[in-house]
This record gives structure tokens, C-alpha cells and sequence, in this order.
């Protein structure tokens, strides 16, 4: 998760939103846990988020590497039945994600 370094030059806002109860329970929870604020730790959280919507290009490279992968099994010589074929291509997909990660 991204540090949050605070700066007096910085411009902040205000954001509010609801969330259930239980959630509410376990940020703070993970707050005390961590020794941070729920402000800190909800802007730590939401720059991860944000950066992972709108800079998808790691789920991208695994996509790519997956499909590489799948046409290179469509090659093979043995006669391969339509159903293993999805089965290898969400294994191999499982295979990237587990190494990506």
C-alpha cells in the first residue's frame, strides 16, 4: 500500500462516504493494528485502488503471456477435446496469476 507522507504545501478535500457497519469495524481494527488514522489508511487504500484500475498494464502482460501460452497448447499434435482446452487455458491463467503475484 502506498505511504502517505503529509505536507503542509499539500492541498487536501474532502470525502465523504458510507459504508456498512462491519466494514467501518474492521478499518478500524486494521487502523490500530497498523498504529495509523483511518484518514491515512483510507487514502493509502484508495491511491492503491486507483492506480490499479487506471494503470492496468501488469493484468495486461499476464494476458498476454496466458493467451501466448494457450495458442502454443492449440499446436500441439495430440488431438486435444474442446472442454481440455478451456481447462489448460484456466490453469495456465491460475499458473500466470499465482507467478505474477
Amino acid at each position: 500500500m502506498p505511504t502517505i507522507e503529509h505536507n503542509s504545501q499539500r492541498e487536501y478535500a474532502r470525502l465523504n462516504c458510507r459504508v456498512s457497519a462491519q466494514l467501518k469495524d474492521q478499518v478500524e481494527q486494521a487502523v490500530d493494528l497498523l498504529g495509523t488514522t483511518i484518514t491515512d489508511f483510507t487514502e493509502a487504500a484508495l491511491a492503491d485502488k486507483i492506480q490499479s484500475v487506471l494503470d492496468p498494464e501488469p493484468q495486461s502482460i499476464a494476458s498476454d503471456r496466458n493467451f501466448a501460452r494457450f495458442l502454443q497448447g492449440l499446436k500441439t499434435p495430440a488431438p486435444v477435446l474442446t472442454v481440455d482446452i478451456a481447462m489448460e487455458y484456466r490453469r495456465i491463467q491460475a499458473e500466470c496469476s499465482d507467478s505474477a503475484n
